[in-house]
C-alpha cells in the first residue's frame, strides 16, 4: 500500500508555496506508506505530485516515486500492483524498450510510452490507482482499477483540481471546502457505505472503479469507463470455452493457482511489508489454534471446535499454525 496527492493548478507558472502544499499533503499518508516519501512539481504546466512509499517490488532507489520514463515524457504516481508486469515487461523489451529497474511502476511507464496512456491501462491487471502526467500532450490522466480495490478521490477548488488516494490529503489543501454532502451520509446510514462517486465531502468525489479521468492543463477535467463488468460478461459468452464440467473445473483451478502465484510476486516476505504489519503478523502467525478452537471432549487442544466463535463464524483454523513470521 502506498499513496500519492497532486495538484493541478489554475496559475501558470506555479507558485512555490504549491509544491509545499502537495508536499504536506502527502505527509498525511505517511500510515499508507513509511518507507519513503518523494515529491515532483513542473511549474510550469502547473503540475505537482507528492508520494508515500511502501516499498514491496524492488527496494533499490529505482523503485522510488514519483517516478520518470526514460525519455522524460511521463511521469507517474501509482498505488497498488501490477500482477502481469513481467508479462508486459517481455514484451516491451521485445520492442526494443529497456529498464532501469525491476519495479511494475517503470512496467507502466513504459506501456505509456509504447502504446500510449489509455491503451497501456487496458493491458493492466493488478489493483491499482495512478496519476500519468504527460509533458508533451501536457495531459494529467487518473486511473482506478477494474473493481474498485484502490481508492482515488478528486475535488474541483479554485486554486484547480486535487487528487489523491485519501481525503484526508485533500483536505490539507487550504482550498478545499470540507463542508459534508448529507446525501452521501444518509447513503451511509442507508447502505453501510457511501456509493462511488459519492464521498463524505460535497466537494470532492471518487473516481469510480474502471474509469479513467483526462484533465487538461487548464483544469477541463473528462472522465469515463474504459472497463465494466457487463462489457466482460458480454465478451465471456461470447467467446464461451468448449468445455465440460471436469475440464471447466481443471481450467478454473488454473486459473485460482495461477492468480495466487502472481499475488505472491514481492521482493520482501508476505508477512513482513511493513512495520505495522510486521507486529500484526508476529502475534497472529504464533499458534492459536488451541487458543481459538478450545479443547475437544478427548482433551486435546488441537482439535477443532464444532461450535460457532463470538462472532458467530465458524472456525477456520483445523489444525495448530506454525510460521517463521515471528
Amino acid at each position: 500500500m502506498c499513496g500519492f496527492a497532486g495538484v493541478v493548478a489554475r496559475s501558470h507558472p506555479l507558485p512555490r508555496e504549491v509544491a509545499e502544499i502537495v508536499a504536506g499533503m502527502a505527509a498525511t499518508l505517511v500510515h499508507r506508506g513509511p518507507d519513503a516519501a518523494g515529491s515532483w512539481a513542473d511549474p510550469a504546466s502547473g503540475v505537482a505530485f507528492g508520494f508515500r512509499r511502501l516499498a514491496i517490488l524492488d527496494l533499490s532507489p529505482a523503485g522510488h516515486q514519483p517516478m520518470h520514463s526514460h525519455d522524460g515524457r511521463f511521469t507517474v504516481v501509482f498505488n497498488g500492483e501490477i500482477y502481469n508486469h513481467r508479462d508486459l515487461r517481455r514484451e516491451l523489451e521485445g520492442r526494443g524498450r529497456f529498464f532501469r529497474g525491476t519495479s511494475d511502476t517503470e512496467v507502466v511507464l513504459e506501456a505509456a510510452c509504447e502504446w500510449g496512456p489509455e491503451e497501456a491501462i487496458q493491458r493492466l491487471w493488478g489493483m491499482f490507482a495512478l496519476a500519468l502526467w504527460d509533458a508533451e500532450a501536457r495531459r494529467l490522466l487518473l486511473a482506478r482499477d477494474r473493481l474498485g480495490k484502490k481508492p482515488l478521490y478528486v475535488a474541483e477548488t479554485g486554486a484547480g483540481l486535487l487528487f489523491a488516494s485519501e481525503l484526508k490529503a485533500i483536505r490539507a489543501h487550504p482550498a478545499f471546502d470540507p463542508a459534508l454532502d448529507r446525501e452521501a451520509i444518509a447513503s451511509y446510514v442507508r447502505y453501510g457505505y457511501v456509493p462511488a462517486p459519492q464521498c463524505v465531502y460535497r466537494h470532492a468525489r471518487k473516481l469510480r472503479p474502471g474509469w479513467l479521468a483526462i484533465v487538461d492543463a487548464d483544469g477541463t477535467i473528462r472522465e469515463r469507463p474504459y472497463w465494466t463488468l457487463g462489457e466482460a460478461a458480454a465478451r465471456g459468452i461470447a467467446d464461451a470455452l468448449p468445455l465440460d464440467v471436469e475440464e471447466a473445473a481443471s481450467e478454473l483451478d488454473r486459473l485460482l493457482r495461477d492468480a495466487v502465484a502472481r499475488r505472491m510476486i514481492a521482493d520482501v516476505p508476505p508477512c513482513c511489508r511493513a512495520e505495522p504489519t510486521r507486529r500484526r503478523w508476529s502475534r497472529s502467525c504464533r499458534p492459536r489454534a488451541a487458543a481459538r478452537c478450545g479443547p475437544s471432549r478427548s482433551g486435546s487442544r488441537n482439535a477443532p471446535s464444532t461450535r460457532p466463535t463470538r462472532r458467530g463464524r465458524w472456525p477456520l483454523i483445523s489444525a495448530p499454525i506454525t510460521s517463521s513470521c515471528a
